[in-house]
């Protein structure tokens, strides 16, 4: 609890997964991703409670053994491949007020594919979403020059490459682009009524923790190798 506000975590973890096979429980330096997000939670102030969102049975065992006992198997509606976050987390919240018997105000949004996750950025997103009266906080980077959108192509139809955005055919210098910024997926905020009227991830009341350093978003095996490297530096 921080300044009153009760405050969920959600570890959302699909058993399947098309880049990696049972990419939760992959390894870093003998540690599966659920355990280590599952640690960083239990070194986290203001968390009141956290729970594993799951259709697997085997990464809802893994929550358990490493301290996250309340966990949901996810209904079959919501295991599929193109389901959104928002209706997970609905379900997640609605069925954790019902077991523990009281109401949340604060949902965080801990996914296990973003390791190097601290609980310092997790308190600090806790922070900014209740004191500022915000609806959304996102953890993000800012975006190398490089990748500017307005340096970026897409195909059309016809096969050619064109620019994403209409100013992007006009830039001469990057000294002419402005900043632009990225979520790491390592901490996304919401307020209760953002996630249950709203349901969207973004609120127009929002706002963000800008943050450095290498990025660990685990998607394909080139990812995972990345991790390990990161994380073994640091």
């Amino acid at each position: 609890m921080y300044k009153n506000k009760r405050i969920l975590a959600v570890i959302p973890a699909r058993g399947g997964s098309k880049g990696i096979p049972k990419k939760n429980l992959k390894k870093i330096h003998g540690k599966s991703l659920i355990q280590i997000t599952c640690e960083c939670v239990k070194k986290t102030k203001y968390i009141d409670h956290c729970v594993i969102s799951s259709d697997s049975e085997e990464i809802l065992l893994e929550g358990e053994k490493f301290g996250i006992k309340t966990k949901f198997k996810r209904p079959q509606y919501l295991s599929g491949d193109n389901v959104s976050d928002i209706p997970v987390l609905i379900h997640a919240l609605k069925s954790s007020e019902k077991v523990y018997g009281i109401f949340f105000d604060v949902i965080l949004m801990l996914q296990p594919t973003a390791p190097n996750r601290t609980s310092n950025m997790i308190e600090k997103v806790v922070k900014k979403i209740i004191n500022e009266n915000l609806n959304t906080v996102w953890t993000i980077h800012e975006v190398d020059s490089k990748y500017h959108p307005d340096k970026q192509l897409i195909k059309n139809k016809e096969g050619n490459l064109e620019y994403i955005t209409e100013r992007g055919k006009s830039i001469v210098s990057r000294q002419e682009l402005g900043k632009s910024y990225m979520k790491n997926g390592n901490v996304y905020a919401l307020e209760k009524t953002q996630l249950l009227r709203r349901k969207a991830i973004l609120g127009k009341k929002n706002g963000f923790i800008l943050q450095r350093g290498p990025i660990i978003n685990i998607d394909n095996y080139q990812d995972l190798i990345l991790a390990k490297n990161i994380i073994k530096k640091s």
